[in-house]
């Protein structure tokens, strides 16, 4: 069979905007119309998992490989990776 052998989603809504993983790829929403993304990223290994602060101003992506990463997502850019470990 070709394709992928396993799909890994993670979804969660907070202040209005939606945070969608699907295997590699990140992506938030500016909103539950799904029509503008204000942050696109892709990694190199699966996101295992996803959580945003309370306020709503970072993001943590803990990828499979073991890797972490925070993005100060206030303005929703890529390049705004705080920390990699």
């Amino acid at each position: 069979m070709i394709g992928v052998a396993e799909v890994v989603i993670n979804s969660l809504v907070k202040n209005e905007k939606v945070f969608l993983s699907i295997n590699k790829s990140m992506k938030i929403f500016e909103n539950k119309d799904l029509s503008t993304v204000i942050f696109n990223a892709v990694f190199e290994s699966t996101i295992d998992t996803i959580c945003v602060s309370p306020d709503g101003r970072f993001l943590l992506i803990c990828l499979k490989s073991g890797m972490v990463h925070i993005f100060d997502i206030e303005y929703c850019t890529d390049s705004n990776c705080l920390f990699s470990k």
